[in-house]
């Protein structure tokens, strides 16, 4: 399943070259929160999305950004991936 989400990625956008991997602390968002909504969203996440990612951090392909820093830092990081 992974292979044909990434064969589909690439026939919809071309060769993906990078992947911005946006990481956030979801076991405090879930504690923070009743937690279904995030809990069902992380798990559709880990099923769905996770192993694709996971394919591109095999090739090297992914860089992750803190998506909880502030502005400065998160468009730093961002620069330094693209540089």
């Amino acid at each position: 399943m992974c292979h044909d989400q990434v064969f589909e990625l690439e026939a919809k956008v071309g060769t993906v070259h990078n992947v911005l991997l946006l990481a956030d602390d979801v076991t405090a968002r879930v504690a923070a929160t009743d937690g279904a909504p995030n809990a069902a969203a992380t798990a559709t996440f880990d099923k769905e999305q996770r192993p694709v990612v996971d394919h591109f951090a095999t090739l090297g392909k992914v860089f992750t950004v803190d998506a909880r820093a502030s502005d400065g830092e998160f468009t730093a990081a961002v620069v330094e991936i693209l540089t």
